[in-house]
């Protein structure tokens, strides 16, 4: 059986609504759990890849990045300095008909994203392997 949990709906003003980040209320990425993943990743071999996902062309401008600049850079610092990596496609552009609404993507969104998630993380790994 197939069930669908909107844990990004939550009540506001009597209806639901889609959850706005208060960026605010963030720890900052050096006192996250984020470090601590990265151990834990090290000791079993694994790499932790920490993707910023695109949004859909018709969400309003305040809700577009709701992170602000400054604590996505310091949040890629945090990965990079545990030899992890932070890919940020955020300004990753998709056409308005790949997404179901602001926040879901359609199957054929879904499947076009992970390519383009795929091309992007070999073309890192090339990178990285370059400077090694």
């Amino acid at each position: 059986m197939h069930r669908t949990f909107h844990l990004s709906r939550v009540a506001k003003d009597g209806r639901a609504d889609n959850f706005l980040l208060d960026a605010d209320s963030l720890l900052p990425p050096e006192e996250s759990m984020v470090p601590e993943l990265c151990k834990l990743a090290d000791t079993y071999g694994a790499k932790v890849v920490m993707l910023r996902s695109p949004v859909a062309p018709r969400t309003p401008g305040p809700r577009r990045a709701p992170v602000p600049e400054e604590f996505e850079a310091r949040m890629e610092q945090v990965m990079a300095s545990n030899g992890h990596l932070y890919l940020d496609m955020l300004g990753y552009y998709m056409r308005g008909n790949l997404y179901r609404n602001l926040t879901h993507m359609t199957r054929k969104g879904a499947k076009h994203f992970t390519v383009s998630v795929n091309v992007a993380l070999q073309q890192v790994w090339e990178e990285l392997e370059h400077e090694a």
